[in-house]
């Protein structure tokens, strides 16, 4: 009996489902990631709707990982496990860490916001006397402030503990495997590219602190 190319096709993407699970594992005992926090044994693979993607470890379900659709069959499974060690480690090593970032760059300016507003407010009425309107025009412009400026901050804080993590994963793997794996994806062009492309640039301005080779 003649087996389909379709049918080869899914038995060999099954195969590398498989592997991927198992490096997957072997990557949560490197960690020391408990079962009892993570432990999937399933993946999922998932449209990314024009969003960087790729590996995503599930909040919600610890016996999940989703993994990008269109990526599928195009990286190989080691190449796989260079992206899912990256989130791990963002995800369960650098909370603390993330956590830190948003209350100083974020947390303490946002308090210092409203202090400094419910300030210039006591000063408006007990002075100037001004009218209440004054009051509500400043409060809704400090909401809409606020509102930016929390998104840009917080960003910013992501971003940078995002790049700890891709640094913590060039030094488990070496930033050569790192950096192939990144301008793999780059060149396929199955994400946002130009957040790959800031990735590698972090990498390459690190490198020099950061081993070659595993």
């Amino acid at each position: 009996m003649r087996v389909s190319r379709n049918s080869e096709n899914d038995t060999r993407l099954g195969k590398e489902d498989a592997i991927i699970l198992e490096i997957i594992q072997q990557i949560c005992r490197k960690l020391n990631i408990s079962q009892f926090k993570y432990n999937p044994y399933r993946i999922e693979w998932r449209d990314s709707h024009g969003q960087q993607l790729l590996a995503h470890n599930s909040t919600i379900d610890p016996s999940l990982i989703i993994l990008q659709e269109n990526a599928r069959g195009k990286l190989d499974p080691f190449e796989w496990e260079v992206l899912i060690t990256a989130d791990l480690i963002y995800r369960f090593k650098l909370r603390k860490q993330l956590l830190l970032e948003l209350i100083l760059s974020v947390g303490l300016p946002v308090l210092g916001g409203v202090l400094f507003f419910a300030f210039i407010v006591q000063y408006l009425f007990s002075v100037l006397g001004l009218p209440s309107i004054v009051y509500s025009i400043g409060y809704f412009s400090l909401i809409a402030v606020l509102w930016i400026g929390f998104g840009r901050l917080g960003g910013k804080a992501v971003r940078r503990v995002r790049q700890i993590s891709d640094e913590r994963t060039a030094e488990i793997f070496g930033t050569s495997r790192f950096l192939e794996t990144l301008r793999k994806i780059e060149s396929l062009n199955v994400t946002n590219v130009d957040r790959i492309k800031e990735r590698i640039r972090h990498i390459l301005e690190a490198q020099s602190t950061l081993p070659d080779h595993a």
